[in-house]
Parts: structure tokens; sequence; C-alpha cells
């Protein structure tokens, strides 16, 4: 019994003398450099990317797809007649969704009314490269149907050199 109190007593100093070398450790100032520092550069924009697109109510879910789809294609046609490649254009998920009586889907003794109608919505995100031609792109989008802008934006084609 008197051996393993001793060996117990060891190790419990052994472990306070390494504790109390990492206490002294810790307790050591640290040496260490903090930089702050603040930029601004300015450049002017080379392209717009926009995103523009179409939302129609219709009574039925194939009109409101159909004239939705219409618009769309319209856009794509467009900007391919002004020189802007397939590549530059990307469509953004379509939506289709029950218009209901004043919000409500629910009659007063809990049955379910049917949708009034539906509403489609899709959009077309493009990068227009020739920035000269932006007032006529927009005023011929909203000629071709276009009632939805969501983003518009201008940047640099190639942002490494600045």
């Amino acid at each position: 019994m008197f051996l393993k109190n001793w060996v117990f007593l060891f190790a419990l100093a052994i472990a306070a003398s390494v504790g109390t070398q990492n206490l002294v450790q810790e307790t050591e100032p640290l040496c260490t450099i903090v930089v702050i520092g603040e930029a601004q550069i300015a450049a002017t924009p080379d392209k717009a990317v926009i995103t523009l697109g179409a939302r129609h109510v219709a009574k039925s879910a194939a009109g409101a797809l159909g004239e939705t789809s219409k618009t769309v294609a319209a856009i794509l046609s467009r900007m391919e007649k002004m020189g802007v490649e397939r590549a530059n254009m990307q469509t953004l998920p379509l939506t289709l969704n029950p218009v209901w009586r004043r919000r409500k889907r629910y009659d007063g003794d809990g049955s379910v009314l049917n949708p009034i109608g539906f509403e489609a919505s899709n959009s077309v995100t493009f990068t227009l490269l020739d920035l000269t031609t932006l007032g006529e792109v927009l005023d011929k989008m909203a000629r071709d149907g276009v009632n939805s802008s969501s983003s518009f934006r201008f940047a640099l084609i190639d942002p490494e050199p600045i």
C-alpha cells in the first residue's frame, strides 16, 4: 500500500511540474504584427450584366406559360440579332403559381378553393459587351414585351490588369 501511495504522489508531482511549465509558457507575451489597409480602385466598365424577363397571369396555366415563353423567346431572338452570343445568355428557372381569390386557399368551411388563374414568370440573364447599344437594347426589350427586371450591373471583361 505504501508503494502505491508513493507512486501516486510521484505521478502527481510530475503532472504539477508539467502543468506549471505550460502555465509559464502561456503567460509569455506573444509577438504579433497587425496590418490594416484600405484601397479603392476605379475603372470604366466595359460590359453590362442584365436580367430581364416576363411575368404573365392568365386563367389557365397553359395561357400564362404561353405568353411568358413568347416574351422570353423574343428576348433571346432580339439579343442574337444584336450580336450577343448564346454563350452570354442564360435563362433562369421558370415559375408557375396559382392565383387565389383574395389570397385565400380555403373556404369558410375548410374546403379548398380553386385558383382563379395562374402566374408564370421567366427571366434571361445576358452579358452585353457593347455598352454603346445599351439604351437601344433596353428600349427594344420593352417593346418586345419585357415587363420584369431583376438585375442590372456594370462590370469589367478582364479585371486582372486592375
